[in-house]
């Protein structure tokens, strides 16, 4: 089973109802059974209890919420210390998950092990975003919201799966919205960089440049959409 071998960690800074929207598709997906840890960044007053309440019926999702804002980079170390699997996800609230996705980037990891994290390719999310990278102001482009809703969701990555199954892109970057790491190679290296990167901006470029000066490789999983 999945959940035997990966948790996934959900940074949370207000924006509880996409937070919401994110947790339910990850519900309706290959990991519904996956330790799922809820990270409550100080967000605003009540977004604990919305989300307790919301997702009371599911064991597998925990919210834990900190007093005081610790930052980006000290919250997602947190919960990669927090988590016990031997891959650990850490994924944006502002995602949308397909219905498979979690076995496609698992196996990637598992079929290669000099790979430390695998990532899949998205509507906004830098150089893994598709069909465009860059729109035509020359900023990164969003795609007119590609994967907006479930349904197109699992038809794109569908798709992809059909024309790349099994695909890997070796890169030397990946954008952090949907990572999957292995966490031997997270240990190896110290994890995330949380004094130099308190809050975030640079903290997984960082963490990606030590990864490759450790020998690991970067992949980004062309037949997963994110």
């Amino acid at each position: 089973m999945i959940s035997d071998s990966l948790d996934i960690v959900i940074p949370v800074f207000n924006a509880v109802e996409d937070t919401i929207e994110c947790v339910e598709s990850i519900l309706q997906s290959d990991a519904a059974d996956c330790s799922i840890l809820l990270l409550n960044d100080a967000s605003y007053s009540g977004t604990e209890e919305r989300l307790k309440e919301r997702f009371a019926p599911h064991v597998n999702v925990v919210v834990v919420s900190h007093c005081r804002n610790r930052g980006y980079t000290k919250n997602i170390s947190y919960g990669i210390k927090k988590s016990k699997k031997e891959y650990v996800c850490i994924l944006n609230s502002d995602t949308l998950v397909p219905g498979l996705w979690a076995r496609k980037l698992l196996a990637h990891l598992q079929d290669m092990p000099v790979f430390a994290a695998v990532g899949p390719l998205s509507n906004a999310a830098s150089f893994q975003s598709i069909p465009q990278v860059y729109a035509p102001n020359k900023e990164f482009s969003v795609n007119d919201q590609l994967g907006g809703f479930l349904g197109e969701l699992n038809f794109v990555n569908s798709v992809l799966d059909f024309f790349g199954p099994g695909k890997i892109a070796d890169v030397p970057i990946l954008n952090g919205f949907c990572t999957v790491f292995r966490r031997s190679a997270l240990e190896e290296i110290g994890g995330f960089d949380d004094v130099n990167f308190k809050t975030g901006y640079g903290e997984e470029n960082d963490l990606c440049i030590r990864l490759k000066q450790h020998s690991y490789r970067l992949g980004v999983a062309l037949d997963c959409f994110v």
